[in-house]
């Protein structure tokens, strides 16, 4: 995932975000079946990035990035 977020120049977490699974996606292990569950994967994450402070933090990584660059 890192790999393919690094080539599209996307935000990893974003991209891993957009690959978990969600209610309808089959369940490749059980040939058949779909997945008709609740996946709180997203949820949380998005209390993890807002505790966390995600994305004040990305930006000041980023931030840093563009100085350190520039000297």
């Amino acid at each position: 995932m890192e790999h393919i977020a690094f080539y599209l120049d996307k935000d990893p977490l974003e991209v891993k975000m957009v690959n978990l699974i969600k209610t309808g996606d089959p369940i490749y292990s059980v040939p058949g079946f779909t997945f008709d569950g609740t996946n709180f994967i997203p949820r949380m994450v998005e209390e993890i990035k807002k505790s966390g402070d995600y994305e004040d933090r990305k930006k000041f990584i980023e931030n840093f990035n563009q100085v350190g660059l520039q000297n």
